[in-house]
């Protein structure tokens, strides 16, 4: 049981740990309380969208 709770439950939970940090870290930088940044994202994103939909027609 010990092994099983050292190594499985801590290869898991290890990695899902280091992995939400490593978005957390991403996210902190993009939200800088300036709205114009948050527009900017938005209109990416809608360029994005419709370039996809463009291409897929």
């Amino acid at each position: 049981m010990d092994a099983d709770e050292n190594i499985v439950e801590g290869a898991t939970t290890g990695g899902a740990t280091s992995s939400l940090t490593g978005v957390a870290g991403v996210l902190r930088r993009a939200q800088n309380g300036f709205v114009r940044s948050y527009a900017l994202t938005m209109l990416l994103g809608v360029v994005v969208i419709l370039g996809a939909v463009w291409v897929m027609q």
